[in-house]
């Protein structure tokens, strides 16, 4: 519900996706992982250029490490196919 309500105020060409933040806090004495899933706002115009489908070619990774959004083939896609994704 939460998320169903960020998207909606996202503009159509926008991505948003949730990252796990937090450390295990080996040194604060606390054997518990103490985690927080914080939300993310992008506006990539390369991926509103996909179209949807619902048997997508590719599809969107978030490299939480690089802090880049990539999309990425999930089969093989020949010269002149239209690049799918599923949002």
């Amino acid at each position: 519900p939460r998320i169903s309500a960020w998207r909606a105020r996202c503009e159509a060409n926008a991505e948003t996706w949730g990252e796990l933040v937090g450390d295990t806090s080996e040194g604060s004495g606390s054997t518990a992982a103490v985690r927080r899933l914080r939300f993310l706002f992008g506006v990539h115009g390369a991926l509103a250029m996909a179209e949807h489908s619902c048997r997508p070619n590719a599809r969107v990774e978030w490299v939480a490490a690089d802090r880049k959004t990539r999309l990425v083939a999930v089969r093989d896609v020949q010269a002149g196919d239209f690049i799918s994704r599923s949002y």
